[in-house]
């Protein structure tokens, strides 16, 4: 069975054209005709009656027509179907990490997930707080594992939490308050808050509310590490995070109230591909093993 003579008819049928079904086809008229005919040939009966100018499908063929049709594009549909899910395990998961997540739950969940999709391999990319929402959006990333604050939720997307970490306030060892086991809300209202531009800027997220004398917006976390690694400024990070397992930094608890970051992965409501979309049920399915890969 030759399924491209059955698509030319289907085709000549559906146009009741030669002409028509050939440039729809990309063939010449020629060529369609050829292969027709031999479609008959192979079932010893005339399917199209056709003249110079008309088409007509005989009493046989509109029988054959009825019968093939529904078959041949339900074959065609779960064809391409195949050929997609084929395609897309084939091709990498592109996944973004801030780079302020611990380093061991990266390494776990890389491991984890490695040997899980071993037909689909991972890309991970690490990338500053700011990056990571904007290349979701525009589809550079297919999914991502970042910290929200308080019920912050992302347009368009949908997230699974995995953990609730404490936030720390953090300065360098340089810092005056250095010295000190505790801080409070007045040590605060004395010194910059250095923030990391682009993700929380609205106006009702936590930082807004955080006590200072001066807001200082930075483009990155080097950027943030600069001015803090001074001795001047300070900023809120996770307790587990990398930047509180260098030494060069110490954290304190929040004075006054509580602050807490949802380490969370996201992806787009829209994700159709099917090795991303196993990769996030998975990740649905196994929250608790990730909760215990975070410290």
């Amino acid at each position: 069975m030759d399924c491209n003579k059955i698509h030319y008819f289907l085709k000549c049928a559906e146009l009741m054209s030669f002409t028509k079904a050939a440039d729809s086809l990309y063939i010449s008229r020629q060529a369609l005709s050829k292969q027709i005919v031999k479609l008959e040939d192979e079932l010893g009966v005339r399917l199209l009656e056709r003249d110079t100018k008309n088409v007509e499908l005989t009493e046989v063929g509109q029988k054959v027509y009825k019968d093939l049709a529904p078959v041949f594009y339900e074959l065609q549909r779960t064809y391409d179907n195949i050929r997609d899910y084929c395609r897309d395990s084939m091709e990498k998961i592109k996944v973004g990490f801030f780079i302020e997540i611990n380093d061991n739950f990266v390494r776990n969940i890389l491991l984890f997930f490695g040997e899980t999709f071993k037909g689909s391999p991972i890309e991970p990319i690490m990338m500053d707080l700011h990056e990571i929402k904007y290349l979701l959006y525009d589809k550079k990333i297919d999914i991502c594992f970042t910290y929200l604050v308080n019920d912050e939720k992302w347009v368009g997307c949908d997230m699974s939490v995995l953990n609730l970490q404490p936030a720390q306030i953090m300065v360098s060892k340089q810092h005056p308050w250095a010295k000190k086991r505790s801080i409070t809300q007045e040590d605060l209202r004395g010194e910059e808050f250095i923030m990391l531009k682009g993700t929380h800027e609205d106006k009702d997220r936590v930082y807004n509310y955080m006590p200072c004398k001066k807001q200082v917006w930075v483009p990155n976390i080097q950027s943030s590490l600069m001015r803090i690694g001074y001795g001047k400024g300070f900023a809120i990070t996770s307790k587990y995070g990398n930047c509180l397992d260098d030494p060069r930094y110490i954290g304190f608890d929040v004075p006054g109230f509580e602050v807490e970051f949802k380490l969370a992965c996201l992806w787009r409501n829209d994700e159709k591909r099917h090795n991303v979309l196993a990769f996030i049920d998975y990740i649905n399915a196994n929250t608790n093993h990730f909760k215990k890969t975070i410290i």
